[in-house]
C-alpha cells in the first residue's frame, strides 16, 4: 500500500473513531483468515464496529475501504507469487520508532484475530505454526527505539522482522487452510 493511501485510510479510520490503527486492523483481518478461511467480511466488520464504541454504523466510504482491503488480502493470501504483504507505513514516510510501534501494533492484531475466529483447534497445529505465534506475540511487545535517529543497522533489523512476519504468516495460512494459497511442499523464500 502506497504511502499517500496508507494515510489516507489510516486517516478515514479515525474520522470514524475507530480505536485501533490499520496495521492492527489489518493484522487482524490476517490473523482471522489464516484462522478460518472461510471469515466473511461481516465477522471482520464486526469486530471494527466493536473497536467504535457506540458509534454510528460505518459510513459507505470506510465499508468501501474495508471491503476492498478483505479483497486485496484474501487475493495475496492466495498468491502463488508470494506477493502478500503487511499493511505498515513506508520506510521513507515514518521514523524507525513508529515503523517499530506499527509492526508490533500489526502483531498484536494478528493474534486477536486469530482468537477472534473458529479453526482447527490449537493441539492440531503443526509445531512451527506455535512458534510463529509466540514469535510473533514477543513481536507484539516490542518497544520502539526512544531516539528518532536510526542507523543502518536498525532499518536492516526492522526490514528483517517485517520479512520474517510476511513469510510466517503465509506458512500459517498455508498450513492452517490446505488447499488455499501456496501448496505444502511448495517452497517460500
Amino acid at each position: 500500500m502506497d504511502d499517500s493511501l496508507f494515510s489516507e485510510f489510516s486517516s478515514l479510520l479515525s474520522q470514524e473513531n475507530v480505536e485501533s490503527s490499520l496495521p492492527e486492523q489489518h493484522g487482524m483481518l490476517c490473523g482471522m483468515l489464516c484462522r478460518s478461511a472461510q471469515t466473511r467480511l461481516e465477522q471482520w466488520l464486526q469486530l471494527v464496529e466493536v473497536d467504535r464504541a457506540g458509534e454510528p454504523p460505518l459510513s459507505e466510504r470506510l465499508h468501501q475501504a474495508l471491503e476492498a482491503l478483505y479483497q486485496l488480502t484474501i487475493q495475496q493470501l492466495n498468491d502463488d507469487s508470494y506477493r502478500f504483504s503487511l499493511v505498515l507505513p513506508a520506510d521513507d514516510a515514518a521514523a524507525l520508532n513508529q515503523r517499530v510501534l506499527a509492526l508490533a501494533e500489526w502483531c498484536s492484531g494478528f493474534l486477536y484475530g486469530m482468537g477472534m475466529s473458529e479453526g482447527s483447534p490449537r493441539q492440531h497445529w503443526p509445531a512451527e505454526v506455535t512458534e510463529l505465534i509466540q514469535d510473533f506475540a514477543d513481536i507484539a511487545r516490542l518497544e520502539p527505539p526512544q531516539d528518532q535517529e536510526s542507523d543502518e543497522e536498525d532499518e536492516v533489523a526492522y526490514a528483517e522482522f517485517v520479512e520474517y512476519v510476511r513469510i510466517g504468516v503465509l506458512f500459517i495460512y498455508q498450513s492452517l487452510q490446505p488447499g488455499h494459497g501456496v501448496q505444502q511442499g511448495d517452497t517460500v523464500h
